[in-house]
Parts: structure tokens; C-alpha cells; sequence
């Protein structure tokens, strides 16, 4: 709370409400940052604050202002400055709260929390490969609601198989990581069937190439899920894990550039 206030809430809250002074500026950016820090203290100094609740309360912090961004953009695409910095400075602290109280009402554990966050993560993609299946021509409104709808779902989904099973950290890592693999095989299977480097999706491929790739997901997801269980993976285990599939794709990337390098220039 103490970054994202001293970050964002400090000067983005004054700007909105237009301070009419450097001084008032200055105050409040000083006010509001050492209120980042005072208030979440006072309120959970006997409260209990676990690393499930810190997590799920930082994560409301960053997807509370991109939900904010895109509800307001729904709501008025011509938006001012001043309205986007209020309501997602409040879209924040407000799924800041919501994300800590879900947490704390449900005693989240840390790995459940992640797996909720990086599901619903992985949602904003969902939505728009729904949208790409939907229509050949999605303007703003069909693609802001389509992000929101697809976040749902991720949100959705994390909550169910964290209600199915308890998770660890290791175990959450396992399900992002199958997730991001299952998006991206068949990503490089149609770059494989056509050339890399002039690979465009045309209206033709529009909907196999979406669907695949929500499929990927999906699936990854699920085989994710069922991989971990009877699985106690501890947060550095997870973390080789993630680190692991970082560097087998490095080193995949860079054989294969080796072998076949990328044009530097494209000659008409």
C-alpha cells in the first residue's frame, strides 16, 4: 500500500480532483503518501494479514485500475485525463480492500491466491481470442467488454479450482506455467505451417487461429490442475519450475535463430 500510494494514489488522486496550487499539490501528494502506510497499519495492527491476503490485496491493487481503465472507457471513450486518473486510483484501492476481505473471509492460502490471480490474468487473453472468434471487426466497446468478460472468467475459474484442492505456491506456479505453454504451442504450430516471418491472420485463419489458441489455454490450464495433484510443490520449487520453462524457451529461440536467422531487412 505504502508503493502504490507514494506511485499512483498520492498524485494521480490531487490531479484528478485538480489541485489549484503547488503547495496543495505538494501536501496532498505528502498526506496521501504517508496515509499509504498509516492506515492499512492501523486497521490490520490486531487483525491477522496473511501471505494469502497480502498477495490477493496487491494483486486488487494493479487489476483494480485496469478494471477501473476499462469500465471507464466503456462507459465514455472521450474520457478526460483527470476522470481516467480518479477512477482508477479508486478502482485500486477499492479491489485492494475487496481482494484482502476475500482472502481474509475465506482464509485464502498464498498458493490459492496466486493461482486465482494468474488465472484471471490469463482471462484478459481468453477475452480477446473470444472476440477474434466473434467478429472480424471488433471496435473499442467490443474490445473493452470483451477483456472484462474474459477476466471473469479467468477470476471465475481460479476460484473453482482453488475451492476444489488446496494449493501451494509451487502448485500455482505449475498451473501458470502449463497455461502460458498450452497459449503458445499452437502459436508456434502456425508459424511452423506458414513463414514466420510474413505470418499474418487473415480472415481465412481468423477463427482456427483464435480457437486453437484458446483451446492451448484452456486446456494447459486443466492439464496444470490435474498434474499438481497429490503434489506439495514449495515456492522455490515452483520458482525452478518457472525459471525452468523461461529458459528452455531462451534456449529454444536462440537454436533456432541460429539455425534459420530472422531477415534484418525485407527486400520488396
Amino acid at each position: 500500500t505504502t508503493t502504490a500510494a507514494l506511485s499512483y494514489y498520492s498524485w494521480a488522486i490531487p490531479t484528478a480532483l485538480g489541485s489549484g496550487s503547488s503547495e496543495g499539490y505538494v501536501a496532498s501528494y505528502l498526506l496521501i503518501g504517508g496515509a499509504g502506510f498509516l492506515i492499512p497499519w492501523l486497521a490490520t495492527e490486531h487483525a491477522e494479514v496473511t501471505r494469502g491476503m497480502a498477495s490477493l490485496a496487491r494483486h486488487g491493487a494493479f487489476a483494480g485500475a485496469a478494471h477501473a481503465l476499462i469500465l471507464t472507457y466503456l462507459m465514455d471513450e472521450n474520457a478526460s485525463y483527470q476522470t481516467v486518473l480518479g477512477t482508477t486510483a479508486f478502482g485500486s484501492i477499492a479491489e485492494l480492500v475487496a481482494g484482502y476481505g476475500i482472502a481474509h473471509g475465506t482464509h485464502l492460502s498464498e498458493g490459492s491466491a496466486n493461482l486465482i490471480e494468474s488465472l484471471g490474468t490469463y482471462g484478459y487473453l481468453l477475452g480477446m481470442e473470444g472476440m477474434f472468434i466473434a467478429t472480424d471487426s471488433p471496435n473499442e466497446s467490443t474490445t473493452l467488454a470483451s477483456l472484462l468478460a474474459g477476466t471473469a472468467i479467468g477470476y471465475g475459474a481460479g476460484v473453482y479450482f482453488a475451492n476444489d484442492e488446496h494449493y501451494t505456491v509451487g502448485n500455482a506456479s505449475v498451473v501458470s506455467n502449463t497455461a502460458g505453454l498450452g497459449t503458445w504451442l499452437p502459436v508456434a504450430a502456425w508459424l511452423v505451417l506458414f513463414d514466420a516471418t510474413r505470418f499474418e491472420i487473415t480472415p481465412g485463419y481468423r477463427i482456427p487461429f483464435a480457437a486453437s489458441t484458446m483451446a492451448g489455454t484452456v486446456f494447459g490450464t486443466y492439464l496444470g490442475h490435474n498434474m499438481r495433484k497429490d503434489l506439495r510443490l514449495s515456492e522455490a520449487q515452483g520458482n525452478y519450475l518457472a525459471l525452468a520453462t523461461l529458459g528452455g524457451t531462451l534456449f529454444g529461440l536462440g537454436a533456432a535463430y541460429l539455425v534459420d536467422p530472422m531477415p534484418t531487412s525485407v527486400t520488396p
